[in-house]
């Protein structure tokens, strides 16, 4: 009815709106009638583009749809020159490996011009096509799934398995480490504040005493030093992984001022005084933040002035 104007007139007589019945014909042949460049494009588009899963896969029920497009083609003086090969590209794509064997003997003969099927025809070959087919079909070997494709098949689902397992896995530990305060060592650091003393390093659960020894959240036991003293009181002794021993503690060595045969640095008049001053702070640091056993520390040094 967008056109109505061109078929539609008013009659002198009786006034009344009549509508002219062959221009009305003649708007919708135009409207349908393939016989246009658009249409005919359309057409060998689709013949071009045909897949055997459009048409569930029914070998006879595309051959009829691509003979009739083509027909349509013909008729219209637009065959395509390629239709043999159309033919081909379209029956070899669907699931049934062994009747893509079939199509691919003749492609074969085809593109190399010998063999058996070399000079075949169109309409020979849409007849093999459909004599193949149906016996498969008669046969239930259309639908049979390949071996191969079995195989994958198996395959496929167990990864699949296994990538849901580890997903499950991996959200478990995720959920167990904050359950555990952020680690991953199997609840060990449970119980621990994992909270770091105002500007530095050191965990607040090493300056709460609670025994001489405690295990810490990586499992290895730890002594309680009261050498290691923060100057400006945040904590007063630590859980390091030396003995509460002055001749094992770097710390305690340097803390001491008289009677136990350490010497403080601070005290020496000699010229290396600020080097000692500075070895000695390192020393604590190394102690203290790091849980380095004064053994350690020695060994450190000595390979760093061997350097």
């Amino acid at each position: 009815m967008l056109q109505v104007d061109k078929f539609a007139y008013t009659e002198a007589a009786s006034g009344q709106v009549k509508y002219h019945g062959p221009t009305m014909l003649f708007l919708t042949y135009q409207t349908i009638n393939p016989n246009t460049v658009v249409g005919l494009d359309n057409i060998l588009k689709r013949l071009e583009n045909t897949k055997l899963s459009s048409f569930g896969n029914d070998v006879s029920t595309i051959l009829t749809s691509m003979q009739k497009d083509y027909m349509t083609l013909k008729d219209n003086e637009s065959p395509p020159e390629n239709y043999r090969r159309l033919i081909l590209d379209a029956v070899r794509t669907g699931p049934n490996a062994t009747f893509n064997a079939f199509v691919q003997r003749i492609v074969d003969d085809v593109e190399s011009g010998i063999g058996s099927h070399g000079t075949i025809t169109t309409d020979a070959l849409i007849i093999a096509y459909n004599i193949k087919y149906n016996n498969m079909d008669g046969r239930n070997e259309w639908t049979a799934v390949d071996p191969r494709d079995a195989r994958i098949m198996a395959l496929t689902t167990k990864l699949e398995e296994q990538a849901d397992k580890l997903q499950k896995f991996t959200a478990t530990a995720l959920a167990t480490a904050v359950t555990n305060g952020g680690h991953s060592n199997n609840g060990k650091s449970a119980g621990f504040d994992t909270e770091f003393f105002q500007g530095t390093r050191v965990q607040k659960w090493r300056g709460t005493r609670d025994g001489p020894t405690k295990v810490g959240p990586d499992g290895k036991k730890l002594c309680w030093c009261k050498h290691h003293v923060h100057p400006d009181g945040l904590w007063n002794g630590l859980y390091v992984n030396h003995p509460e021993d002055q001749q094992d503690c770097v710390v305690g060595k340097f803390k001491k001022t008289d009677g136990g045969g350490a010497t403080n640095p601070t005290q020496n008049n000699c010229g290396g005084t600020k080097d000692l001053q500075l070895q000695s702070k390192l020393k604590e640091v190394l102690c203290t933040n790091l849980c380095m056993s004064s053994d350690d520390v020695e060994k450190l040094f000595e390979k760093a002035s061997e350097n």
